[in-house]
């Protein structure tokens, strides 16, 4: 991995992008825009690993990435693509490795609770939308949820 020198105002811009943080203010982005950071990824390098605690929001700014499960590729990440909600509810359900090389923002959930943590309101409303995103990814109707 290297370092892909994105400014804050570049890692902003992705972040506005992530479902995730709808719930958040301008100002509040900006603040996880300054703690995020910016990588470059071979191809082949591995981006996060499936249970090794490793708690990062992983954003794909360009390249691919693929989503690996028991050693086989069951999706694949594209720009602006990101497994948010599972890494804000504990460590990564996949193995994440870059494919022909990418470059992605990686921000840490710990960031976040901090961020968020003197606001419940936009703390719930995060929460609301990493819940509604993982239903949607496991395809849970919503009568089954009990929602």
């Amino acid at each position: 991995m290297m370092p892909a020198m994105l400014s804050v105002l570049e890692r902003l811009l992705v972040l506005e992008e992530v479902e995730a943080f709808e719930a958040l203010d301008g100002a509040m982005r900006l603040r996880l825009a300054r703690r995020a950071r910016s990588a470059a990824h071979g191809d082949g390098a591995l981006v996060a690993e499936r249970g090794a605690g490793d708690d990062r929001i992983v954003v794909v700014v360009s390249g691919e990435v693929a989503v690996e499960v028991d050693g086989e590729v069951v999706a694949s990440l594209g720009p602006g693509d990101s497994l948010a909600e599972l890494a804000l509810l504990g460590r990564p359900a996949a193995r994440l490795v870059a494919r022909g090389g990418a470059i992605c923002v990686t921000v840490g959930r710990h960031e976040i609770y901090e961020s968020t943590r003197d606001e419940p309101e936009t703390a719930y409303q995060v929460l609301e939308e990493v819940m509604r995103q993982l239903r949607a990814r496991l395809q849970i109707p919503l009568a089954l949820a009990g929602l």
